[in-house]
């Protein structure tokens, strides 16, 4: 048996036993794969009932990145992102959750799309996303209200050591974003820790209800999603307008610095999220800026970690060193607009830092 074939076999076993009815009928089983993240597999699994109507889900197959990013071996991180994602499909904030098993789960098929990079920038929808992200960071979950991106970057970068990835253009700058993060003053809120225009969907359903494009989005893709400070959830978005992953051939991404948003962009953004929060005021906005330059480059050698190590355990195409190279790159320009301190001054030295 052909992997294909066996693929095909074990989805149609997870769909029988989970949904049941039509679903265990073999011969009007479909597979066929989605352009997914950079993370996960997806695809999708579609069968037709007697009166000849398709249904579909969403098959996602976990990544090894999911074993490598959060304490090898630790099974909890799997079982507390299933929850997450339980409860955010019941609150209509997300796809629901039909099945989870060990290496992946069974999801609602949603009609419609992702943004596009470019989309990112349109004001309507960026605030929108803004006010999604608003009501995203007052979500009370059950599940440990202690920020884990400390101990994410620490298992990013020993994994990496394991996996014998050149870290002498990561040891500075390692340790620089670890004091960033260990003296920030950002809230912790419940963050999604990924939210860039591949996981923003328009919903096709509600629009064809009379919803209107912007009202149609949802955040999707929750498995970085966990407290955290508000800051990396900011600058993780803004980075996110730098990266198109719409290339088709190598390195299947463009990549422009001079798209990060401008200050005015960033306050329309943070002033739609502050509104909706009941809390605006020149002040907040101000905090939230500062909490971006600080965040914005920690999330840059946080992903780049993230890219080194997907470059030695996975098999989807995509340019991860260069990514990671233009991630540390993006990291350099930040660190070298932000007004020296003392440990600065050290971390920066006479030269740059060689990025590989």
């Amino acid at each position: 048996m052909d992997k294909e074939t066996e693929l095909s076999e074990k989805a149609f076993q997870l769909c029988s036993k989970f949904l049941c009815g039509e679903w265990k009928e073999r011969n009007n089983f479909k597979l066929e794969e989605l352009n997914g993240g950079l993370t996960n597999k997806l695809y999708i699994c579609s069968t037709t009932n007697q009166e000849g109507l398709t249904k579909k889900v969403v098959l996602r197959i976990y990544g090894l990145i999911m074993q490598a990013s959060r304490n090898l071996n630790d099974v909890n991180a799997q079982i507390t992102e299933s929850v997450v994602f339980a409860i955010l499909g019941q609150k209509g904030l997300g796809p629901k959750l039909y099945g989870a098993f060990s290496e992946g789960r069974l999801e609602e098929y949603i009609p419609g799309r992702n943004l596009r990079t470019a989309e990112l920038q349109v004001p309507e929808i960026s605030t929108t996303v803004a006010t999604r992200l608003a009501d995203y960071h007052r979500l009370e979950v059950p599940m440990s209200k202690d920020p884990i991106l400390l101990e994410q970057f620490q298992g990013y970068y020993n994994r990496c050591e394991q996996l014998g990835v050149n870290m002498k253009p990561y040891k500075d700058p390692f340790k620089f974003c670890c004091q960033l993060i260990q003296n920030t003053k950002s809230p912790i809120v419940f963050c999604h820790n990924d939210c860039h225009e591949g996981n923003i969907l328009i919903d096709q359903e509600k629009i064809n209800k009379g919803s209107s494009m912007t009202e149609s989005l949802r955040l999707i893709d929750f498995e970085y999603s966990a407290y955290g400070f508000r800051g990396f959830d900011f600058a993780n978005h803004f980075n996110e307008w730098m990266m198109n992953y719409s290339n088709e051939e190598w390195p299947h991404y463009f990549f422009n610095q001079n798209d990060f948003p401008s200050n005015d962009q960033q306050r329309r953004f943070i002033q739609a999220y502050l509104q909706q929060q009941g809390d605006l005021s020149e002040e907040n906005i101000n905090k939230i800026q500062e909490e971006v330059m600080e965040f914005a480059m920690i999330g840059h050698v946080y992903w780049s970690l993230w890219s080194e190590i997907q470059a030695k355990v996975s098999d989807i195409k995509f340019g991860y060193v260069e990514y990671a190279n233009d991630r540390m790159n993006a990291f350099r320009t930040l660190l070298n607009t932000r007004k020296i301190s003392k440990s600065e001054e050290t971390l920066r030295g006479p030269n740059e830092i060689a990025v590989h």
